[in-house]
């Protein structure tokens, strides 16, 4: 066996006879302890004291898997032991303390720290009765009344034990105080505690030192009518105050840190006005219980104001002091609003709001007449109202006019568009019996054609008057002035006038202007006439009229005619080719020439077309053209509306248009003179037996063209104008001498003057432009 001694210091709280035990083990690699021998040992009475004990760990240095210190390798007859300590008392365990890890060797002596040990583990307060205080319970205690308390202490193994000496303490320490017997003396109410000390242990208990109880009174207040019971929570007072007489319990005494509330619950017709005394307001009341209490109940008996309609009228009742607010409708009282309880005494005016289609006859029942009625709340009342309908006068349109209906006295002022009411007012309540007179302004371009329904004096265009002995309903009949409108068409120019009057329409080239529409009363014919204007023809109507005589129109509704006015047929006369010819016409007034001498326009030069080339004529018109040629020209035929070389005869019904061919003489060749397009200045050009003699500006007048035979040579000669000097030639010639050009083809030649500001030669002075040359013989081969 291998032993070591144990030196325990112990500090023991324990009754004589009390044994320690010590249980040592030893620690595992695995981190598992196993138990070795316990030992035991008596202890004696002192508080502090040292046991020696001896114990043996021979299975420990036995074990290969024990542990070593801080988890190492065990050394050589070493172990690591924890010592467990336990006290106890009448064999039983009361307390317990663990010592370790230590490491121990056999034979060593071991010193621990000292070891605490006692056999109380609690206390338990009980009152005088025996009765236990449970843990954390209150104690409550009434100012100045006492309390006697007891203690007992609770060992570790949960028995009751004797009680040690023990010590009392009170916080705060003014609250209450308690002897050293444990009787507990209240001093002041709060809240604090009360504890006990002894055997190594303490307790504490919550400490409540209350008020002493308050008495509270329930009360009528002065003049109190009615019926109201007072309940309390927490419950006691049961108070029934009638007309202010108190029943049931109205006195109770409550604990001095109570709250009380009080509830009112009234009865019947009773109104609740509230508390006074030491509780106000309307509401429940709560107070505090920290002295005794009174408090006064105020309610007051109410009695019921009634209202009823009579009559068929709609209005409003409403009363001072608010309560009533009664809507009539058609003589029938809403289901809520007509009836409010008063209290007693109260004087209530009932007034009266007539909508705008109703009248107030007066009051009946409690109140007469029509002023406001005023009622003094002794007992329930009922009043009637009177309530008589305005009778409902309605205006309506019919037809399809626009106007406007007034009514006297006013009321009225109903506007109608096309026929249809507007839908502000166009309806009027009157007084029954009273006389109405409806007026019916129709607007511009419309017409009043009468009343339909109850009207005096049998309706008519006239005004309308009516006695409202009941609603009545009237429509007014407007119609629409229906609109003539007068087109034209064709291109023509002529006049349309109506009968009756209205329409006098100007058509100029087929735009109408002027009086081209007009309205009629519904119904009215109307007659249009139609008049042609010069070189134009009436073709006849379309729309709402046919035909090419009279236009009669019944307008019941809008209507537009259109007039055909056709201008006369267009002959048109074009001429065409190289050659020159005129063709004129049986009747006149064509007279159409085409001449290739027209001269130079802008880049061009002929041919060019003179004199009448077109005319109208009366439809159906027989016209005959005749044609000419001019010299070394040949009629080369018609085209378009004529065709062949002989007379051309042409029937207008519509426009015509007839081509007229000329051509030049075969074997002659055209010489043309133009404007040089640099020309500033002016001159002529002249051939030599003056075929051509062309004036040359900016353009070209004059002959400036002539034909000649195959062959034949023509020499132009220019002639400079004032201020003005030749510049050569453009074209079949050039530079500044004469031309001479041979016809073998048609050719043209441009010829250039500019304007002569005189030359100024190097050290002299200007010299006049040369003079213009002599005119050469055209040599014609």
């Amino acid at each position: 066996a291998v032993r070591a001694s144990i030196a325990a210091r112990l500090q023991v709280d324990a009754p004589a006879g009390a044994l320690l035990r010590l249980t040592p083990a030893y620690l595992r690699l695995d981190g598992t302890s196993r138990d070795l021998p316990a030992v035991t040992a008596p202890l004696g009475t002192a508080a502090e004291e040292q046991v020696a004990v001896e114990i043996e760990f021979g299975a420990c240095l036995a074990d290969p898997e024990r542990a070593g210190w801080q988890g190492a390798t065990p050394t050589a007859g070493e172990c690591v032991l924890t010592l467990r300590f336990a006290l106890l008392v009448e064999n039983a365990q009361v307390d317990t303390a663990t010592i370790g890890p230590l490491a121990i060797r056999g034979g060593q002596r071991v010193i621990p720290g000292a070891v605490s040990l006692q056999e109380a583990a609690a206390l338990q307060l009980f009152t005088a009765d025996g009765t236990p205080l449970s843990t954390g319970s209150t104690l409550t205690v009434v100012q100045g009344t006492q309390l006697p308390l007891a203690v007992r202490m609770i060992d570790g193994a949960g028995r009751s034990r004797p009680s040690p000496p023990v010590a009392w303490e009170v916080t705060p320490p003014n609250l209450a105080s308690v002897s050293s017997a444990g009787v507990l003396t209240a001093l002041t109410p709060g809240d604090g505690a009360v504890g006990v000390q002894g055997g190594g242990v303490s307790v504490a208990y919550p400490l409540r030192v209350l008020r002493p109880p308050a008495e509270l009174r329930i009360e009528a207040a002065a003049g109190s009518s009615g019926r109201v019971t007072i309940t309390s929570t927490p419950a006691g007072i049961q108070c029934t105050l009638a007309d202010g007489v108190p029943s049931g319990t109205c006195r109770v005494e409550f604990p001095g840190d109570s709250t009380v509330a009080l509830h009112p619950r009234v009865e019947g017709n009773t109104e609740f006005r509230g508390f006074a005394g030491d509780c106000t307001g309307d509401g429940d009341c709560r107070l505090p219980m920290t002295v005794a209490r009174v408090v006064r109940v105020s309610s007051v008996e109410r009695f019921p104001l009634t209202v009823s309609p009579t009559g068929d009228g709609t209005g409003t009742v409403i009363s001072e002091p608010a309560g009533v607010r009664c809507l009539v409708r058609a003589g029938t009282a809403s289901a809520d609003g007509c009836s409010s309880l008063f209290p007693i005494g109260t004087e209530v005016t009932l007034r009266v709001d007539p909508d705008a289609a109703s009248d107030f006859t007066g009051w009946s029942g409690a109140c007469a007449g029509t002023a406001p009625c005023r009622l003094p709340i002794t007992a329930a009342r009922s009043v009637s109202v009177g309530l008589e309908a305005r009778q409902l006068l309605t205006v309506t349109g019919t037809g399809t006019g626009t106007g406007t209906v007034t009514s006297t006295p006013a009321g009225i002022s109903c506007p109608i568009t096309a026929g249809v009411a507007g839908a502000a007012t166009c309806a009027a309540a009157f007084p029954k019996g009273s006389t109405v007179t409806l007026t019916t302004t129709p607007a511009a371009g419309f017409d009043f054609d009468g009343w339909e329904g109850p009207c005096a004096g049998g309706g008519g265009t006239g005004a309308c008057t009516l006695a409202m002995t009941a609603g009545i309903t009237v429509a007014a009949r407007l119609t629409t002035r229906q609109q003539l409108t007068v087109g034209a068409t064709g291109g023509g120019t002529g006049t349309i006038t109506s009968a009756p009057a209205g329409i006098n329409c100007t058509i100029t080239e087929g735009t109408p202007s002027g009086s081209c529409t007009a309205a009629f009363p519904e119904g009215t014919v109307v007659t249009l006439t139609a008049t042609a204007g010069a070189l134009t023809d009436f073709v006849g109507w379309s729309g709402a009229c046919a035909g090419t005589g009279s236009c009669t129109v019944t307008l019941t509704e809008p209507r537009d005619v259109t007039a055909t006015l056709a201008l006369y047929p267009l002959l048109t006369v074009a001429m065409a080719g190289n050659g020159e010819g005129v063709v004129t016409s049986t009747p006149e007034p064509i007279g159409c020439q085409l001449s290739q001498e027209g001269g130079y326009q802008g880049s061009q030069s002929g041919p060019f077309t003179t004199g009448t080339c077109t005319a109208r004529f009366p439809r159906g018109t027989v016209v005959t053209l005749t044609q000419e040629a001019g010299e070394g020209s040949t009629f080369g035929g018609w085209e378009g509306a004529c065709a062949g070389a002989a007379t051309c005869t042409v029937t207008l019904t519509d426009d015509r248009t007839v081509t007229a061919s000329f051509g030049r003489n075969a074997g002659t060749f055209r010489l043309t003179v133009e404007a040089n397009i640099a020309n500033t200045g002016s001159g002529t050009v002249i051939s030599g037996q003056q075929e051509i003699s062309c004036t040359i500006t900016q353009q070209t007048s004059g002959t400036c063209s002539a034909d000649f035979p195959r062959g034949t040579q023509v020499t132009l000669t220019p002639l400079a104008g004032a201020q003005s000097s030749f510049g050569g030639w453009g074209g079949a010639c050039s530079g500044f001498q004469g031309c001479t050009v041979t016809l073998n083809e048609d050719l043209t030649v441009s010829a250039r003057f500019f304007r002569a500001l005189g030359i100024r030669l190097p050290g002299g002075t200007p010299t006049a432009p040369p003079a213009p040359q002599k005119s050469p013989v055209t040599t014609r081969t």
